[in-house]
């Protein structure tokens, strides 16, 4: 039986960047105060959250180099929610904000695999990710 990171690297392809999948977040770490009500699994929510913590100082940490998300689904499935009524929810009651800032690519924090000669194992790291940029992710016409 094959392994499964080694069937998806074969018989499948990474989900858009801007897509994610995992949360676990402190209870009482993260301003859910100010987020608005949205719908789970729509667009901009996910890259919202991510924005959100890094504007308000809340650790990041992109796990995506060390973790692989297996969504079964077709293409039909995921184009009919694309084109569902309710697609833009989200965006609407958001109001403008960069979507890039939401990006893992804007997290303080990831993860990668280390190799150790002399124990013959790999481990799972934290790094502190080398950015300089701003991430306040909301546009000053944003109300």
């Amino acid at each position: 039986m094959a392994s499964l990171p080694g069937t998806t690297s074969r018989n499948s392809s990474r989900a858009r960047n801007s897509s994610r999948d995992y949360f676990i977040i402190a209870r009482n770490e993260f301003p859910w105060h100010q987020l608005p009500d949205v719908v789970i699994a729509r667009r901009g929510y996910d890259n919202y959250l991510v924005m959100l913590a890094v504007r308000e100082n809340v650790s990041v940490v992109d796990i995506s180099n060390t973790l692989v998300a297996v969504h079964q689904t077709d293409k039909e499935a995921t184009d009919s929610q694309r084109h569902s009524r309710q697609h833009e929810f989200n965006m609407r009651i958001l109001g403008r904000f960069i979507v890039r800032h939401g990006l893992t690519s804007s997290s303080q924090f990831l993860t990668n695999y280390v190799w150790d000669k002399s124990r013959n194992t790999t481990t799972i790291v934290i790094a502190r990710r080398r950015t300089t940029r701003s991430n306040s992710g909301l546009r000053s016409d944003h109300k």
